[in-house]
């Protein structure tokens, strides 16, 4: 992993309704190198962020997602996100403590880039972000 130099200018919306995950997963991209770090509690919040940047011309890079929060659900913010015009190609991780495996499976096939289960360590993070920047290429 340490052969790839991931930008750290590139601008990652991470989205959980738990404060605590998202400090987790901040502070996990923040020793990754990651400057630009947006954050949300629900789908509807990050689906607004996602279109104000897009908006402005600032694209996000990566998005990180929680699967089960109130308002709008991850599985429906990722499925906003890849209708959108600027959607199709953002590298999307969902994060989930769904053990069903068809769950997943109808992520994947919605458009998301990989997933991460809940709990997650720090290593398992890092392999799915420099998985998706060797795909995209952040």
């Amino acid at each position: 992993m340490s052969d790839i130099n991931l930008d750290p200018d590139a601008k990652v919306l991470v989205v959980d309704d738990m404060d605590s995950v998202r400090f987790i997963l901040i502070g996990i991209l923040i020793d990754m190198g990651f400057k630009n770090i947006l954050e949300a509690a629900n789908g509807e919040d990050a689906m607004t962020c996602f279109l104000e940047q897009t908006e402005s011309l600032r694209n996000i890079d990566l998005i990180i997602s929680d699967l089960n929060m109130p308002i709008m659900s991850g599985f429906e913010f990722l499925k906003a996100v890849r209708s959108h015009y600027f959607g199709g190609e953002v590298p999307f991780l969902v994060v989930t403590t769904e053990q069903d495996k068809g769950v997943v499976v109808e992520c994947i096939e919605a458009g998301a880039s990989n997933y991460i289960i809940k709990p997650f360590d720090k290593e398992v993070v890092k392999e799915r972000i420099f998985e998706a920047y060797k795909t995209h290429k952040l």
